[in-house]
């Protein structure tokens, strides 16, 4: 979420939060709760991670991990 915002997302920009059906990586919300799109403040707050997983697809894995490395 922190490589989000300094990638200029904003804590009230919507990310998807439906089931990834695709792919042979499927993470899974915690009981099985989905919706059609969060907040970055609500996918933080409920830890939705589908929703990180789709932000980090979104910001891209060299920004996350600059950021994760400081």
């Amino acid at each position: 979420y922190l490589a989000a915002l300094r990638d200029g997302w904003s804590p009230d920009d919507r990310i998807s939060n439906q089931a990834i059906t695709q792919g042979t990586y499927r993470p899974r919300n915690a009981g099985g709760r989905y919706s059609d799109t969060l907040t970055l403040e609500q996918a933080f707050a409920q830890s939705s991670n589908v929703a990180a997983v789709r932000l980090l697809q979104e910001v891209g894995s060299d920004k996350v991990i600059a950021t994760a490395r400081e």
